[in-house]
């Protein structure tokens, strides 16, 4: 009968129930009033004694089951008959009390339920009472703010006509202003077009006269240089004539027949008296060219990227194999100077061979320089770049200033050889081309050429060795070199460094018969 009880109480879910109904009530205690928040607790303290009441009343089952304590005197045996019987009207011993206990109970539990239902629908009265007066007042507020909007958008409407009104009459006037220039602009056009009419045929006869006065002008250069040849001839006939006068004659040889003397012509030499004039600016030979400008600007900042970028790739890259900083600066500075050297080698051969091939079909006007110069600035891209960078490498291996350790080859450092050979090949295509001033070991430091490096002494000065050479046109300085100045910096200055075993066989190979037979007869 009590394990009954017990399930009936654990089926009717009333504990949580009593939990839920504690976490509503902490969560809306702030925005309840006194009198809800009293009426939610009082309902749990009343589920909380019925809750009491039938564990109880299963506690009175499980002392009636007891075969020990089954008699009705045994009820003081457990401690909580004394505490909880008196308090809810259980009395084990008594049954006609019990009874009465349990009848006022009933009555007192319906009275407190009609006072709690009767208190619940008073607060469900009055919370509906002031949540409909809250929301008139906010209904009441809104209705006065739209009022307010609804005037400011009446002002700002009226302000807005207003405003439309006066930008149609400011658009209308400047519509005529516009019209009106349009219509003299359109005059002024058709007066303009008129003179133009008028003036194409002068503009064409003045083009025609300008060629006629250019070619007047190439032809006047063309008789000076002429006479000036002329008047070098005469003078050489007139030294031939005074030196024949001043020397006896033979009277017995044969009388000289007078040398004919065929001019020469302006093509084949330079007179020496007859300066060279200045090219016009259109012509690709001419310094002022847009090609030569534009080409030179764009190297020289190329050049000086070279230095600053590819340089410092190329010698961390030597620095992985070469702990020596001098050497592998001494490596980069050969690889410019050879990859500006094998770019001038083949230009010239390509630049041969190009001359040879248009002057089979050269028919215009321009000079055959000018052809072929024309050429060359429109295939500038025409070389062999893979071939180019293994001469370089090669010329490196040859050179016996710098060195690598054994099984390192140059090809390292392949990236910076490529981007130099490049810019040294369009440096050659130049009509007046850039190149590196000659530089060599234990010279005297020239300041108009190179900067010192900051671990130089400043007060030597011969140059140990160079970092970057300087970039020349002619004999005009474009960007300044660098190199390193040291007391004590000659040509036979002695380095200790790692020779490859080809240069080893090279320099221990054994002499032929040949040579040995040659120095045993030169001994005897």
């Amino acid at each position: 009968m009590a394990r009954y009880g017990i399930g009936r109480l654990m089926d009717s879910q009333e504990i949580p129930s009593m939990q839920r109904k504690l976490e509503n009530l902490y969560d809306n205690y702030n925005y309840n009033s006194n009198f809800t928040n009293y009426l939610k607790c009082s309902e749990i303290i009343d589920q909380n004694t019925d809750v009491h009441r039938k564990l109880v009343g299963s506690l009175c089952d499980i002392s009636s089951e007891s075969p020990i304590y089954s008699t009705s005197r045994s009820w003081h045996r457990y401690p909580y008959y004394s505490y909880y019987y008196p308090y809810y009207g259980y009395y084990p011993y008594t049954s006609a009390s019990a009874a009465a206990a349990i009848a006022a109970s009933a009555a007192l539990n319906t009275e407190l339920t009609l006072n709690k239902t009767i208190a619940r629908k008073n607060a469900e009265i009055s919370d509906l009472s002031y949540k409909y007066g809250r929301e008139l007042d906010e209904l009441e507020s809104d209705l006065n703010c739209a009022k307010i909007n609804n005037r400011c958008l009446k002002s700002e409407l009226n302000e807005t006509k207003g405003e439309l009104i006066q930008e149609r009459a400011r658009s209308a006037s400047r519509n005529l202003a516009c019209q009106a220039d349009i219509a003299a602009l359109k005059s002024k056009l058709s007066r303009t077009e008129l003179k133009l009419s008028t003036l194409e045929p002068r503009a064409e006869l003045a083009k025609q006269l300008e060629r006629e006065i250019s070619d007047l002008k190439d032809e006047i250069r063309r008789v000076k240089c002429d006479n000036a040849i002329l008047a070098d001839h005469n003078e050489f006939q007139a030294e031939v004539i005074r030196s024949r006068a001043t020397s006896p004659v033979c009277y017995w040889s044969r009388p000289c027949s007078p040398v004919r003397s065929r001019p020469i012509s302006p093509c084949r030499s330079r007179p020496r008296s007859c300066s060279p004039y200045r090219l016009p600016s259109d012509s690709p030979l001419s310094p002022n060219h847009c090609i030569q400008v534009a080409r030179q600007e764009n190297l020289a900042a190329r050049f000086d990227d070279l230095y600053t970028c590819e340089r410092l790739n190329a010698m961390d890259t030597l620095r992985n194999f070469c702990d020596n900083y001098e050497n592998n600066q001494r490596i980069i500075f050969a690889a410019l100077q050879e990859a500006f050297s094998v770019a001038k080698r083949n230009f010239a051969d390509w630049k041969i061979r190009v001359r040879s091939t248009v002057a089979l079909t050269h028919l215009g006007p321009e000079t055959l320089e000018e052809a072929v110069q024309n050429y060359i600035n429109r295939n500038i891209d025409l070389y062999d770049l893979p071939c180019m960078t293994s001469e370089v490498i090669c010329g490196l291996n040859k050179n016996p200033k710098i060195c690598l350790p054994v099984g390192v080859s140059y090809s390292i450092i392949n990236t910076f050889i490529r981007e130099a050979c490049r810019l040294a090949w369009e440096m050659s295509t130049l009509a007046y081309p850039l190149d590196t001033a000659l530089a060599i070991d234990a010279e005297v430091m020239d300041e108009t050429k190179y900067r010192r490096t900051y671990d130089s002494e400043y007060s030597a000065p011969l140059v140990n060795h160079h970092i970057w050479p300087c970039l020349m046109q002619g004999t005009r300085v474009i960007s300044k070199g660098e190199a390193c100045t040291k007391r004590g910096a000659s040509l036979n200055r002695s380095r200790s460094r790692n020779c490859s075993p080809l240069r080893s066989c090279l320099r221990n190979r054994s002499t032929s018969p040949m040579r040995r037979a040659r120095s045993c007869y030169s001994m005897h």
